[in-house]
C-alpha cells in the first residue's frame, strides 16, 4: 500500500494497519522533527527498522551522497524490510538482519503474536511455542566500517541501554551527534536495565536531554522528575544532543 510517499509490502495484518495508522496520521507523529533534523549527506542509523517505512523516510533525507544503516532482528519483518527498500529504489541504505547490544552473543527475540512492533530482546531462552527465534547481537561500533553518525533512530522496546553500551565509540569525543528514542522505564526494567543509568550514562558522554513533542524539543533539567512521572505503561520520545 501507498503510505509517506513510497510503497510498502505488510508481512501481517498488523504491520498493515500499522502502515494505514501512518498513513492517516494517527501515528508516525515525529515525521516532520526527523525531516527536519535529518539533512542531506548525514549518516544515520535506524535501529528497530521493522518493515523500513522510517529507513526509507531517512533515506530520502540523507540524499544519495548521505547514507543509512538499518537494524532489524526479525526475520519476517527483516524480508519485508528488503523488499521494501527495492520497491521504492532505495539504494543508500545498509541494511543487517541483526540485534544490536553490548557484545558479540546470541539472544532469543521474543515476536509478540498481535504487535510485531513490540519484538523484544531476552536475556532468558525462549521455546519457539512462545513465538522465540534465536538471533545474532553485536554492537553498534564494530559493524559501522568506521564511519561516525550524525543521526541515530532507535525502537527497541527498552533494549536502549544495551544499544548504548554498544555504541561506545559513537559516543566518544565532541562530535555533533543527535539521538531520537523512546524512553519507557517500564520496558527497560523488563529488560534488565536501570532506566535512570541510561539518562546517567548519556550525560556522561557529553548529550542534552530533550523531549520532543508537537515537532519541537524542550530541554530536560531533572532525569528524576521525568522518571517519576512515566508510570506504568507510559512513555516519551526523548532526543540526545552533543
Amino acid at each position: 500500500m501507498g503510505a509517506w510517499g513510497g510503497r510498502f509490502q505488510a508481512p501481517s495484518a498488523d504491520r498493515l494497519a500499522y502502515l494505514w495508522l501512518h498513513k492517516l496520521g494517527i501515528m508516525g507523529g515525529e515525521r516532520d522533527l526527523l525531516e527536519a533534523q535529518v539533512q542531506p549527506g548525514m549518516v544515520v542509523a535506524d535501529i528497530g527498522a521493522n518493515i523500513g517505512l522510517y529507513t526509507c523516510l531517512l533515506a530520502r533525507c540523507v540524499g544519495e551522497r548521505g547514507l543509512v544503516y538499518a537494524f532489524e532482528p526479525n526475520p519476517t519483518l527483516f524480508a519485508s524490510l528488503e523488499t521494501n527498500c527495492r520497491t521504492n529504489e532505495v539504494a543508500n541504505v545498509r541494511l543487517h538482519n541483526i540485534a544490536l547490544g553490548t557484545r558479540d552473543d546470541r539472544l532469543t527475540l521474543r515476536r509478540a503474536r498481535f504487535n510485531s512492533g513490540d519484538n523484544r530482546l531476552l536475556r532468558r531462552a525462549a521455546s519457539p511455542a512462545s513465538g522465540g527465534v534465536s538471533v545474532p547481537v553485536r554492537p553498534l561500533d564494530a559493524l559501522l566500517e568506521g564511519r561516525p553518525l550524525d543521526f541515530v533512530k532507535i525502537d527497541v522496546q527498552g533494549w536502549e541501554l544495551e544499544v548504548f553500551k554498544g555504541m561506545r565509540g559513537q559516543l566518544a569525543g565532541s562530535r555533533p551527534l543527535r539521538i531520537h528514542f523512546e524512553f519507557w522505564p517500564a520496558g527497560l526494567r523488563h529488560a534488565g536495565s536501570d532506566p535512570a543509568e541510561l539518562l546517567a550514562f548519556l550525560r556522561q558522554h557529553g548529550l542534552r536531554l530533550y523531549r520532543t513533542e508537537n515537532h519541537t524539543t524542550t530541554l530536560l533539567p531533572d532525569d528524576n522528575y521525568l522518571e517519576g512521572s512515566l508510570k506504568g505503561t507510559k512513555w516519551i520520545n526523548l532526543m540526545a544532543i552533543r
